[in-house]
C-alpha cells in the first residue's frame, strides 16, 4: 500500500488538501479502519487502479466511480484493470462538479 502525506498539517479554511493513491486494488482496503482513517485526513481523494466492479461508501465522503474494465492481456491474468474513485469531503461537495467521464478519465 502507499504512503498519503499531509505535511500542512493547517486548519485554514483555505486550505484545499488533495491526495492521489494507486491503491493497486481497493479490494479488502475499504474495510481496513487505518486506511479510512487516513482517507478521510483529505478534502478530496483520488484513488487510481481500483479494479473495482462495484460501488462503495465511506461515512462523511461523496464517492464518484469509474469502473475497472476487463483485461484479457495474459500479465494480468484476466484481472480487472484500471477503475478510479474520486471521494469528496460532504462539507465540500457543493462546490465540485464532476465536468466529464471517460475511458480513463474524469475531469472534476
Amino acid at each position: 500500500m502507499g504512503v498519503l502525506v499531509n505535511s500542512c498539517n493547517r486548519t485554514d479554511s483555505q486550505v484545499l488538501e488533495l491526495a492521489a493513491w494507486n491503491v493497486h486494488g481497493l479490494g479488502t482496503k475499504i474495510d481496513d479502519s487505518q486506511f479510512v482513517n487516513r482517507l478521510m485526513d483529505f478534502h478530496i481523494c483520488f484513488l487510481i487502479e481500483t479494479w473495482t466492479q462495484s460501488n462503495f461508501s465511506i461515512a462523511g465522503k461523496y464517492v464518484f466511480c469509474k469502473h475497472a474494465t476487463k483485461n484479457d492481456k495474459k500479465r494480468n491474468n484476466g484481472r480487472y484493470s484500471g477503475g478510479i474513485a474520486i471521494l469528496i469531503d460532504e462539507k465540500i461537495k457543493h462546490g465540485v462538479k464532476i465536468m466529464k467521464t471517460c475511458n480513463y478519465g474524469i475531469w472534476i
